[in-house]
């Protein structure tokens, strides 16, 4: 903070003027401060002269006046216990060039001191150098921390505006959804009007569409479960049969073996050559059946497996 420049000054001010609520902040900490050494000296006017306290208004809080001025300012969302907006920004971090490190008073230092009062000059003059160089170290930090703090908020202060302007394009139903007024003969507000309609026609053709193909799909999948069925029946006759005839013809075969002449009865070949494959299932166009028609050709190829 700079010194005051008038003899009448009681505070003093920061080079870069801040914002309204970087003020009330301040304020908040200054005048809390302030409260906490009355508190205290009224305590001790008390235990000395009880006639004379000064009693302060518990009501008139400091946190009272910083709430009220926060409601007055670019930050009143801070105060308030309605969800943050999306479009809700702090002011922005004023920052300062901040100066080189240079050593000063060299030659103040350096010279021998002549009394012990100069001595104890240069010594206090030592440590508010130390000190302001602490200080500054630390407000280093501090800038870099709001710099920091700074790209992050923006960086999230994008992605929430993107957010929320992907959730307005997804929820089209309805017109008026942020409580702001619309003047109904505007050109605007009629191609919203129109695009709403026909986004809405788009959206029940689309269902009764969905609806018609469904219903064909399940005509068309009960169909193919009879067809299906009958062809595993065919396919366990099919079965039973070439079992038989296996038998038989390697009977046959043992049989001409033993009476040295050619087998008469002809081998039935391969089951697999035999049997009905399956039956193509009707397609869908969601994917919401895929589950299904997995399940069902997969059990269509187990009995077949199973048969074989």
């Amino acid at each position: 903070m700079m010194a005051p420049s008038l003899e009448t000054s009681c505070r003093g001010h920061l080079p870069i003027v801040p914002s309204t609520p970087v003020r009330v902040v301040t304020d908040l900490f200054s005048a809390t401060h302030a409260r906490a050494l009355a508190t205290t000296e009224a305590a001790n006017e008390t235990n000395s002269s009880p006639s004379n306290a000064h009693h302060h208004n518990p009501f008139e809080t400091p946190v009272r006046h910083a709430v009220t001025g926060l409601h007055n300012s670019s930050a009143s969302f801070l105060a308030t216990s309605s969800p943050i907006h999306s479009l809700a920004q702090l002011p922005p971090n004023p920052l300062f060039t901040l100066s080189l490190r240079q050593k000063q008073y060299h030659r103040l230092l350096k010279s021998t001191p002549s009394t012990f009062l100069e001595e104890q000059l240069q010594q206090a003059l030592r440590d508010m150098m130390q000190k302001n160089m602490m200080m500054k170290e630390q407000l280093t930090s501090m800038q870099s921390t709001l710099v920091l703090n700074g790209v992050y908020v923006d960086l999230v202060h994008k992605q929430l505006q993107a957010q929320k302007e992907k959730s307005k394009k997804k929820k089209k139903g309805r017109l008026v959804g942020d409580r702001m007024p619309r003047l109904l003969s505007a050109r605007a507000f009629v191609s919203q009007v129109e695009e709403f309609h026909r986004e809405t026609e788009r959206k029940a053709a689309e269902a009764k569409k969905k609806k018609a193909s469904r219903t064909r799909h399940s005509e068309a999948l009960k169909e193919w479960r009879k067809l299906d069925k009958e062809r595993v029946r065919q396919n366990e006759e099919i079965c039973t049969q070439w079992q038989a005839d296996k038998a038989a013809w390697k009977a046959e075969v043992k049989l001409a073996q033993e009476e040295g002449r050619e087998p008469e009865a002809e081998n039935p070949g391969l089951l697999r050559d035999l049997i009905f494959p399956p039956v193509p299932k009707p397609a869908r166009d969601n994917s919401d059946g895929a589950d299904e028609e997995s399940s069902d050709s997969s059990d269509s190829n187990n009995s077949d497996d199973n048969n074989e």
